[in-house]
């Protein structure tokens, strides 16, 4: 919701996106 933050998810939204985009990236076949 809007204008909520809790401080874990401020402190830790790039790791969460870079764990996002990981696991995006394990789906792609890889040669």
């Amino acid at each position: 919701e809007p204008g909520h933050c809790s401080l874990w998810l401020c402190a830790d939204a790039p790791v969460l996106e870079n764990i996002r985009l990981r696991r995006e990236a394990q789906m792609i076949p890889m040669p």
